[in-house]
């Protein structure tokens, strides 16, 4: 039996269908389930966790049969958990969906590509929060369907809070989609009380002169505060599209 603290290692293989991640640790010992060195393990289908204090680090997902009808590859409700080190590529929804609203959740230096089948649907990373606490770090984004990095929620939800983007990479996003490059490498805002969010140190790019680089704010949001400081854009019809906020700090970028 598993307990807290310990490691599961994943050897060399392919790992077909879904995986329900159930595992729970605790803050001083979470538990680890990791690729074993020197080995390559995939999953082939999608990970659903809703576990807690747990890392997955260092595999692959894919969805070699990637049909409108299946799982996002990722898609967690998990509180306390940490996502490292990931591949996570060619799946037929998105390629992760990071909504637990509890506890403090960090993405972290992995790769998302090439994913979504439904136009203007399918992100490569879709992030809410409604009370809890989410990084979405170092990580590299690009050629998903429709936007890169998706940090949103509707109206049906009150408010949208302390989501933290830095130090990603982000570009082409569109390149997959029938439409070209019409939606934003980064999206930040939502229709509703949107706060304690910030944009930090990112790196985004189109190569031509379609796409919106960097979205922030929503017109029916209710903007309140937000944080860009140190970001990099390049190319596209907008570079930086803002809506109105009650407070912004924009700085060195």
């Amino acid at each position: 039996m598993v307990q807290p603290g310990d490691t599961i290692w994943l050897l060399g293989g392919v790992y077909p269908g879904r995986f329900d991640g159930t595992l729970t640790g605790t803050s001083a010992a979470p538990i680890v389930v990791r690729q074993y060195p020197g080995e390559r393990a995939t999953i082939d289908g999608n990970l659903h966790v809703h576990g807690a204090h747990t890392v997955y680090w260092g595999f692959e997902i894919t969805q070699s049969n990637p049909v409108p009808n299946a799982n996002d590859a990722l898609e967690t409700y998990g509180p306390d958990c940490k996502f490292i080190n990931l591949v996570v590529h060619d799946a037929g929804k998105q390629g992760m969906s990071f909504w637990e609203d509890e506890g403090t959740s960090e993405l972290y230096g992995s790769i998302f590509y090439n994913n979504g089948t439904h136009e203007n649907f399918d992100h490569g990373v879709y992030a809410a929060s409604e009370g809890g606490e989410k990084w979405i770090v170092d990580n590299i984004v690009f050629d998903n369907l429709a936007y890169g990095i998706h940090v949103y929620v509707g109206s049906r939800h009150p408010f949208l809070s302390n989501v933290h983007v830095r130090g990603n990479t982000a570009f082409n996003t569109g390149a997959i989609s029938r439409d070209g490059f019409q939606n934003a490498n980064l999206l930040i805002g939502g229709d509703v009380r949107t706060e304690h969010m910030s944009a930090d140190s990112n790196l985004l790019y189109f190569p031509g002169t379609t796409g919106r680089n960097l979205r922030l704010g929503m017109p029916r949001g209710d903007n309140r505060d937000i944080l860009v400081r140190g970001n990099y854009v390049a190319g596209g019809a907008v570079t930086l599209l803002m809506n109105g906020w009650a407070q912004a700090e924009v700085a060195d970028n």
